[in-house]
């Protein structure tokens, strides 16, 4: 881990060697080879694609791969641009009980006692990821703790009604509250 960080620290002889070094010329666009569409090439790299523009097939097979390993690293995709966004399927159109879109792997840690109240510290135990996510839901709700799948269950101060909420897609299913509910 140290030699990573020393590694990405640049050497300071480095830094005053292309500080001091004179300025590149200015390309003029009309040299700059063309695209097959004849458009200039905004690199000369033969290799640059232009992402953004990908169509939905690759996107959604992507997408998928990308669900299948962690919902977070899905969240982050879908907000790369919003061609993309488009693409995929969003978290809010399944419900919260979809479990393609629970927090697997994410345990919710914690809250220490001076810690902001709806601040939760959020940890990915494969992968040792570490988020903190506010959670304005969390006003005026008790929390018990989290499920096997990574929702949070909380009840309601003043309805007592039960609810589950997804931390990172921030949907909610409202249960019936308890004092509705009788033995036959």
């Amino acid at each position: 881990m140290a030699a990573a960080a020393a590694a990405a620290v640049p050497n300071i002889t480095d830094v005053e060697t292309y500080c001091n070094s004179a300025k590149r010329a200015r390309t003029n666009v009309a040299d700059l080879p063309r695209a097959p569409s004849g458009m200039p090439a905004t690199y000369p790299n033969c290799n640059w694609r232009d992402w953004a523009n990908l169509t939905a097939g690759p996107v959604d097979l992507i997408a998928e791969r990308v669900l299948a390993d962690d919902v977070a690293n899905y969240l982050r995709f879908r907000a790369v641009c919003s061609s993309w966004r488009r693409s995929t399927k969003s978290p809010h159109a399944h419900g919260t009980l979809d479990h393609r879109f629970h927090p697997r792997r994410w345990i919710m840690l914690s809250q220490a006692s001076s810690a902001i109240r709806k601040r939760r510290d959020f940890l990915n135990i494969s992968t040792g990821e570490h988020i903190w996510v506010n959670l304005s839901e969390l006003w005026c709700h008790f929390v018990f703790g989290s499920t096997s799948d990574g929702l949070i269950v909380m009840c309601d101060k003043r309805t007592y009604a039960v609810r589950l909420l997804n931390p990172l897609t921030r949907q909610l299913t409202v249960f019936p509250d308890g004092t509705t509910m009788y033995i036959r």
